[in-house]
């Protein structure tokens, strides 16, 4: 499941130079660059084993909420850009 949850974020990650329509899910979409973000500060920082496996754990939990909620979540639902608007 660890690889899911991390190809589900380097999905976002990958389609942020993309043009895209309004999300039909703006509040996952919300959501899903949030734990994008949370994931690559544990990634990126001199995060401890405890910190990393938190992480990890709490993405994991939550992608298989949302992929039994939603499915998976596709450019409609939460749009293709992972780009913060200028001026935001």
């Amino acid at each position: 499941m660890r690889a899911l949850v991390v190809c589900a974020l380097a999905v976002l990650m990958a389609v942020a130079a993309c043009g895209d329509d309004p999300p039909s899910n703006p509040t996952l979409r919300t959501e899903l660059l949030q734990m994008l973000k949370v994931d690559q500060e544990v990634r990126t920082l001199e995060a401890t084993e405890e910190d990393w496996n938190r992480v990890e754990k709490a993405n994991t939990d939550r992608m298989r909420q949302i992929l039994d909620a939603h499915g998976w979540p596709g450019h409609s639902m939460v749009a293709r850009t992972a780009r913060t608007p200028p001026g935001r």
